[in-house]
């Protein structure tokens, strides 16, 4: 996800999570210009976003980064995390299409939505419905183009066929997976098997697979030539070593 809370889960971490949206807010109406009308919903779980205003994503960006600096430590996809981040996305985009988009799955607060979304549009899937109703008001603040990051609530199981059938195949040319390690491997066969990817065309990477940990992902993956597992120090907690792994096929 983009972000994970330093203790558990439950209504405390949601608490902290809240916390973090109004002072973003704060943020982003104190340096922006308000937008005029209300945030489009939609009945289907997704949300859009307005173009319409003075907000920035780089604002948003730095508001949850001075949250975190001043409040401690979350785990955020940010630093040396980011740039690999980054720099996957953009070889996984490089070759898109109109209509292709990028998967995220685990939004959290959506910090990293909002860096994808430089690159194309973003569909994200989050499975808890607090972390849903917040990482849209975080995208709001962001003052995103109508379309340009969209949060759907459920699980990547069902998500993802929705995908396959609103998006199309071939349409997933770069994938996130960061929302719970132990099913990264189904979730990675899961794109193949609905052909979301076009064939030979897919970068994928997955975050936090030494902590919590993605055990058979890496046991998958360990031949693969076009994988690698990249070790980095966590985002303002440089003690705190994590692996990401890329992964591609690129035509």
């Amino acid at each position: 996800a983009s972000a994970r809370v330093a203790g558990r889960r439950g209504s405390g971490g949601h608490a902290r999570l809240a916390a973090l949206v109004a002072f973003v807010e704060a943020r982003a109406a104190a340096q922006a210009a308000p937008v005029a009308g209300p945030t489009e919903e939609r009945s289907t779980g997704t949300s859009k976003r307005d173009s319409r205003g003075g907000g920035s994503v780089a604002i948003v960006l730095a508001a949850i980064e001075a949250f975190v600096r001043t409040t401690g430590w979350l785990k955020l996809a940010g630093g040396t995390k980011a740039e690999l981040l980054m720099e996957a996305c953009h070889q996984g985009f490089g070759h898109a299409e109109a209509g292709d988009i990028l998967v995220e799955l685990g939004t959290l607060v959506g910090y990293t939505s909002l860096r994808l979304c430089r690159h194309g549009p973003v569909r994200s899937l989050e499975v808890d419905a607090i972390h849903v109703a917040l990482a849209r008001r975080v995208l709001d603040a962001g003052r995103l183009a109508p379309g340009a990051a969209e949060v759907l609530a459920g699980q990547a199981r069902d998500g993802l066929c929705r995908l396959a059938e609103e998006a199309g195949r071939g349409a997933v040319r770069f994938a996130f997976l960061d929302h719970r390690g132990t099913t990264f491997h189904r979730d990675r066969a899961r794109l193949t098997a609905l052909s979301l990817p076009p064939v030979w065309s897919l970068v994928l990477i997955a975050d936090n697979v030494l902590k919590p940990g993605a055990p058979l992902l890496l046991w998958q993956q360990r031949l693969e030539r076009s994988a690698t597992s990249w070790a980095l120090r966590e985002f303002l907690n440089e003690q705190s070593e994590d692996w990401m792994v890329v992964s591609w096929s690129l035509p």
